[in-house]
């Protein structure tokens, strides 16, 4: 069955690392990375967002050129596939040289790509800049993460602020980059946010929203605030216990967003539809 049309679109995550959080060494090779996007692509992802590095405290940052080599052995191989699905692909990479080099692969398989650049940095520094003078048509994701500069985005557990001031944050930081127009802001849910933080966020997005109008990613799937309430209830089920949270959420944004255009960032898509159909019924 399909949903009514939503102001809500999914963003599938393709992790081709060792160590992410959820999934790390799953999806090792060219093959299993089309058939985690083909999945996806059948289940109703709008865009692909594929990460070749774990930004998750616990691990530790990798060079610009391991994560490229990543791309490079587990990504490109595939790419006149993923191209062909002609749905968006964002590149999850806080570091400029990385994006400039997958981006310029991908135009090379198919000059039309519709390219995202997912930077969880939040740093507006003039390596942003330059790269964004250079692809002026690529969507590019603003981040809220308090980390100061770009080389300790991963570490971004170690700077937080009492008050979560997104508005200021986003304000700020669109001045800078008022040059390009193509911007969408993610609140970055896990970043620089304690427990209570994530989840007073979760609540105040139809607010913000609101106060920002601006396209959005929105992503909280897996996230280990889930964990510290499932876990009292056994590592068995843990995972589906998360996900039944995280399909409570997607029903409370689809119910109180406003309208506008907003991206559901999250590792298993159907999620988000099952949610979608359930609260479609509901209202």
């Amino acid at each position: 069955m399909k949903t009514k049309n939503s102001k809500l679109k999914f963003m599938g995550v393709v992790n081709i690392t060792p160590d992410s959080f959820s999934d790390g060494g799953q999806v090792n090779c060219p093959e299993l990375v089309l058939e985690k996007t083909r999945e996806h692509y059948k289940k109703g992802a709008s865009a692909f967002d594929f990460g070749a590095e774990s930004t998750a405290p616990m691990n530790p940052a990798i060079s610009g050129e391991e994560e490229l080599k990543r791309f490079e052995e587990l990504l490109f191989p595939v790419l006149e596939d993923i191209t062909n699905l002609r749905k968006p692909i964002s590149i999850d990479t806080y570091k400029p040289e990385v994006f400039k080099a997958v981006a310029e692969k991908i135009y090379s398989v198919d000059s039309s790509a519709e390219l995202i650049w997912n930077d969880v940095s939040g740093s507006v520094d003039q390596s942003l800049i330059e790269t964004l003078e250079v692809f002026p048509h690529v969507k590019y994701v603003l981040s809220h993460n308090l980390a100061p500069k770009r080389s300790l985005t991963s570490r971004h557990m170690e700077y937080q602020s009492p008050r979560l001031d997104l508005e200021e944050f986003f304000k700020t930081n669109l001045k800078e980059l008022s040059f390009h127009e193509n911007i969408l802001l993610d609140p970055c849910f896990g970043f620089s946010k304690n427990f209570e933080q994530n989840w007073e966020l979760i609540k105040y997005m139809p607010d913000l929203a609101s106060y920002l109008k601006r396209p959005l990613v929105l992503g909280v799937s897996r996230k280990s605030f889930f964990k510290a309430i499932t876990s009292d209830f056994g590592p068995e089920n843990d995972l589906s216990y998360r996900e039944n949270l995280h399909s409570l959420v997607i029903s409370y944004w689809a119910e109180n967003l406003p309208q506008g255009s907003y991206f559901i960032r999250l590792h298993d898509v159907a999620v988000g539809q099952i949610a979608l159909q359930g609260q479609q019924f509901l209202t």
